[in-house]
């Protein structure tokens, strides 16, 4: 799992991605600052089994700080993309599409995260990322 600074910054920057979030056992996330409950860094979800890493009650709801980013994981980005443009009996050709774009377009030295977020922003919001924010592309 990807917790970089620049992966951290692309997520953060993302406001799109995180707005389609549904918290889950296992998620990945960044506190942004340390606080009294909290510390900084990154921690995955486990109800509460792991400090830092926020808690579920018994009514079903999530209790976070609130300077926490989501950082997906490749198949939650992967997910994302797949159902919508290619229905979920089509992984090939999103794989091809994904390949046929990282090929032309990527960075070498990106993670996979980095990779899959760069492309479900550029499928999904036709954006790209210019190094400090999300822009639209002409």
């Amino acid at each position: 799992m990807d917790t970089s600074k620049e992966y951290i910054l692309q997520c953060e920057k993302a406001v799109e991605i995180q707005k389609l979030h549904k918290m889950n056992t296992g998620d990945c996330y960044y506190q942004t600052k340390d606080d009294s409950d909290y510390c900084e860094g990154a921690f995955t979800c486990w109800n509460g089994l792991r400090p830092n890493a926020g808690y579920h009650d018994y009514d079903s709801w999530w209790y976070f700080p609130d300077d926490c980013i989501w950082l997906p994981k490749q198949d939650q980005l992967q997910e994302m993309v797949k159902t919508e443009k290619y229905g979920c009996d089509k992984n090939f050709w999103l794989l091809e599409d994904f390949m046929r774009w990282r090929n032309k377009y990527a960075e070498d030295n990106a993670s996979m995260e980095q990779l899959w977020l760069a492309f479900v922003m550029k499928e999904k919001y036709s954006k790209t990322w210019n190094g400090t924010d999300w822009e639209v592309l002409t």
